[in-house]
């Protein structure tokens, strides 16, 4: 149902808050933003190096935060209109949810690389936002050395590819956002930010993130 739904919802967001404030968990989320950080400096063709990468934001809109967040909407869309067929007993809820499991996930999936992909929409944009909300918990600044991890493993990931790479895009423009992150809790941030988020077009599809 969709009371279920908003329920469950809520419970993540609690317990991701929660374990946000355990030490350890915060040193994971510094490194799930050098991780954005490392990825959006290669999306943009530069060398990977902690300079270069200090100035990109730590929320990127192919995050697995923001597919989180979309997949449990999805749930609560898709269980909410079983319900119109009728009142499901135990059994045949827990045949749903399980039956549907690959059709949410695949759903969540396709259209995160959408939205991904159409961020100069205005529409499109207001859609994914909350996925960046979501990883304003999930990602924290990180530190030089916490940077220079996260560009070695890249570096690693990528071997001789790297090498000659060299991807023809223009700059996005994501300097701007990190001025626009700090601001994102307020109401007139929120706006800006959905404004201004992916105004020039996206690089293509990073298949490390």
């Amino acid at each position: 149902s969709l009371v279920e739904g908003i329920i469950r919802a809520v419970i993540l967001l609690v317990y991701i808050k929660i374990i946000s404030l355990i030490p350890d968990v915060k040193r994971i989320f510094q490194y799930h933003g050098a991780e954005h950080k490392a990825v959006y400096t290669y999306e943009n063709g530069e060398d990977l190096t902690v300079e270069n990468a200090r100035k990109y934001p730590t929320l990127h809109p192919r995050c697995g935060t923001s597919f989180l967040m979309i997949t449990v909407v999805v749930s609560i869309v898709i269980f909410a209109l079983l319900g119109v067929f009728g009142r499901l007993n135990f059994w045949e809820r827990l045949l749903s949810r399980i039956i549907l499991i690959p059709v949410i996930a695949g759903s969540a999936y396709e259209f995160q690389r959408f939205t991904a992909k159409h961020l100069d929409n205005r529409f499109i944009r207001s859609i994914a936002l909350p996925g960046l909300w979501l990883q304003k918990l999930t990602t924290a600044e990180p530190t030089d050395d916490q940077l220079e991890v996260a560009l070695t493993a890249l570096k690693s990931s990528l071997g001789l590819e790297w090498e000659t790479f060299h991807m023809d895009v223009e700059n996005p423009g994501y300097e701007d956002i990190q001025e626009e992150e700090s601001r994102i809790d307020s109401p007139q941030g929120e706006s800006e930010k959905v404004e201004n988020y992916g105004e020039k077009d996206q690089p293509e599809e990073n298949p490390f993130l």
